[in-house]
């Protein structure tokens, strides 16, 4: 591919008419001549190199305009358009070195656009554990590639899908699995198990999936195989955080701490026979909000949530606010958890921000039974007690 531009085109360029666009009042300081920004599938815009070019010699006196400075113009105009084709020259090789090395070229229509695609991003840790798109920049900020990624990790667990290692009911969706455990403030299960290795006279949760192998509906069993509540995942949202609605399963009155024992208080956890819970989570699926509606869709009462991770000690902090529906601050608390993801310290503190008291867990090797020792504002132990992990009983 030919890459230099003959000096005879600038010549001929420079001793043409006029263009019309060209005719228009100069200022009298010195432009200089430089590549416009353009998009990689566009040519370089020489209308632009010579408005460019015409306005430095018109700022240019009689006396002023010698040869030197002529050619002065004319190095500047024909480095700078070498230069911009040139950067498309180079595009234009990197697509075509994919021809004759056994690349297949194939297209598919999708409704998807580039906004919806690559419209929030994730961090690099969390790539590593969920197929995303990866996008690659030059350094003008123009899109050069996009292309889908399934990490390892993901992989692997698809592989051992395919091989049946996760339990599967006949006549059922696509896939259920069963878990000792379930975390709604990270939407995961803790502890698989199969189906019939389920203990007798222990609480369980059974999750099912769709033919995607996306979370539709988790559902929460007593230790007598009753059905306590269940999530509902399959309500589709446009906006960038999940949404998810609770239902308390016989006359529909539970508590909000069956669903979690630590993200909700005692005394806002009620939720009545024909009120509503809706659950909103982030894109790394922490969960952000959580709404309760009375019979007639009003607010009764919510929380809101934030997180962040300490990347030096690897630890997880949770935020957590209580609100009435004027909005009024009933609670405010934070919860700590270690690199297990095992609860540590949990926070109480006025609307001001000042310190209540906190509560420190401990836990036995067994991991289900706990030590919690509650210190007053001044650091003071007040109190201990001992108790098994609630979501490991009944």
């Amino acid at each position: 591919m030919q890459r230099n531009l003959p000096i005879t085109l600038l010549l001929g360029a420079m001793l043409a008419p006029t263009p019309a666009a060209a005719q228009e009042s100069i200022a009298a300081d010195s432009v200089q001549v430089e590549a416009p920004v353009a998009n990689f599938y566009q040519p370089p815009d020489f209308e632009a190199y010579w408005r460019q070019a015409r306005q430095q010699l018109q700022s240019l006196s009689a006396d002023d305009l010698t040869r030197e400075k002529f050619a002065a113009v004319l190095d500047s105009l024909a480095t700078g358009m070498q230069s911009d084709i040139d950067r498309l020259l180079n595009r234009v090789e990197a697509i075509e070195g994919f021809a004759g090395k056994g690349y297949t070229d194939k297209f598919y229509r999708s409704p998807l656009t580039r906004q919806r695609i690559l419209g929030d991003g994730i961090t690099a840790e969390a790539a590593t554990e969920l197929p995303h798109f990866h996008a690659v920049y030059d350094p003008q900020g123009h899109l050069l590639q996009v292309r889908y990624v399934e990490p390892r990790r993901w992989r692997m667990r698809q592989l051992a899908l395919s091989r049946r290692s996760y339990q599967a009911e006949a006549g059922s969706v696509p896939l259920v699995r069963y878990f000792k455990q379930w975390d709604i403030r990270k939407l995961g299960g803790r502890g698989y198990v199969r189906k019939k290795k389920l203990l007798e006279g222990r609480p369980y949760f059974r999750v099912l999936y769709d033919g995607n192998d996306i979370m539709e509906e988790v559902q929460r069993y007593n230790a007598r195989e009753e059905l306590i509540f269940s999530i509902d995942y399959r309500r589709d949202s446009t906006a960038s955080n999940r949404f998810a609605e609770i239902h308390f399963a016989g006359d529909g009155s539970g508590s909000l701490l069956d669903v979690h024992p630590y993200l909700f208080e005692p005394g806002y956890s009620l939720v009545k026979p024909g009120w509503r819970t809706a659950v909103t989570s982030d894109d790394k699926d922490q969960i952000t909000s959580v709404q309760v509606f009375n019979q007639h869709g009003q607010v009764s009462y919510y929380y809101t949530y934030g997180s962040s991770f300490d990347e030096e000690t690897r630890k997880l902090t949770i935020r957590g606010t209580a609100l009435s529906p004027a909005e009024e601050i009933l609670k405010v608390f934070s919860i700590v958890y270690d690199k297990k993801g095992r609860m540590e310290k949990k926070a109480y503190f006025t609307p001001e921000g000042e310190l209540i008291k906190s509560i420190t867990y401990r836990y036995t090797r067994r991991g289900d039974d706990i030590l919690a020792v509650t210190r007053n504002a001044a650091g003071v132990v007040t109190g201990q007690r001992s108790f098994l992990d609630p979501a490991l009983t009944d």
